[in-house]
């Protein structure tokens, strides 16, 4: 068996403390206003491409960028590149929590219970891979009162073991408060070839043989395939325009191959809440004016309330996603896909 580290960190420690960590950060063109000032690691280019280069990186003369890729030149015009990855090594003297979690523990029961208030984004988790800490989960968004607290689940893809220990480092880097109850590490042993994910209500899944899309495409018809084909970074992010019938709404139609006599399939999908996601949330409190402390003391106190929302928020897919597919009788939801951090 191949022993494998799964899901969200856990702490125990609370200190004010420098923290020096490595973060690539795939920013939009127009976030970057002096790309010449940044070590850009990797761009996306407009036509959906994704370039890694090689160290020390790309420079920016003029209105070009120049780089190496795989030993070889690369030059791009910067009207041609739709984010710039941008690499980031801090010492940020932030609230920083850590955990220490031995390895011989085996298999190690996690649950994550937590809450952010003041919401600009979520709490960052860091994690060792041998050599220094990489950012590599961002969990609970949405959870802006105590009402709304809720369990995460995140995979941490970087954790690697060192000295019989597993190392992580959780901090608040942004200008809010942040509350976490519970952290937990899980630790799952499964067969080599496969992944072991966790759905929102921390049910264990196992995953292998994963059936690539055929088809995918938007409401247009255009081809979504170099964007969504695979785990790659590519990003498709539509404008924020409304359409000739002036609809504001974006749908995806996936196609998936269905193996003879198969009667269910698991969705892998792996997505993220854009930074719109945190603005839209603070102007959605903000619409409420001086009741925003009463509306959330109901969150706070009344079910009914919270259940109230949650019911709004699905209706209008504003932080989570239906997924319909289609039967005999036509398009039925079978699922929901629930809004993640930006990161």
């Amino acid at each position: 068996m191949l022993k494998r580290t799964l899901a969200v960190s856990v702490v125990f420690l609370l200190a004010f403390t420098s923290c020096k960590v490595t973060k690539v950060e795939h920013l939009p063109a127009a976030s970057v206003p002096r790309p010449a000032n940044e070590k850009i690691v990797g761009i996306t280019t407009t036509a959906g491409q994704d370039v890694r280069f090689d160290a020390p990186g790309a420079s920016v003369s003029g209105a070009t960028l120049h780089a190496s890729v795989s030993a070889k030149p690369y030059e791009i015009s910067l009207s041609e590149i739709q984010r710039f990855w941008v690499e980031r090594k801090e010492i940020s003297k932030v609230r920083t929590i850590g955990l220490v979690a031995g390895v011989a523990a085996g298999t190690i029961a996690v649950i994550v219970a937590v809450a952010a208030a003041t919401k600009q984004s979520c709490p960052f988790v860091y994690s060792w891979n041998g050599t220094e800490y990489v950012f590599d989960a961002e969990p609970y968004g949405g959870a802006i009162t105590r009402g709304l607290e809720k369990d995460d689940y995140s995979e941490l893809e970087h954790l690697r073991e060192q000295d019989n220990r597993y190392r992580l480092r959780i901090t608040n880097e942004v200008d809010e408060q942040q509350y976490t109850n519970l952290m937990e590490l899980w630790v799952v042993d499964h067969d080599p070839g496969t992944r072991v994910l966790a759905d929102q209500d921390g049910h264990l899944h196992t995953v292998g043989n994963v059936r690539e899309l055929l088809n995918v495409r938007d409401s247009a018809g255009a081809d979504l395939a170099p964007w969504l084909r695979a785990t790659d970074r590519l990003i498709w992010e539509p404008e924020a325009l409304p359409d000739a019938q002036g609809n504001l709404r974006h749908e995806i139609t996936m196609e998936f191959p269905k193996p003879p006599g198969a009667t269910s399939a698991k969705l892998v999908v792996n997505a993220a809440t854009g930074l719109w996601g945190s603005y839209m949330i603070k102007k959605m409190v903000e619409l409420r004016g001086r009741a925003a402390r009463d509306w959330f003391w109901k969150i706070d106190h009344d079910p009914a309330e919270v259940r109230s929302l949650f019911a709004w928020d699905l209706r209008e897919e504003l932080f989570a996603l239906k997924i319909y597919v289609q039967e005999p009788t036509g398009w039925e939801v079978r699922g929901v896909l629930q809004g993640m951090g930006p990161f």
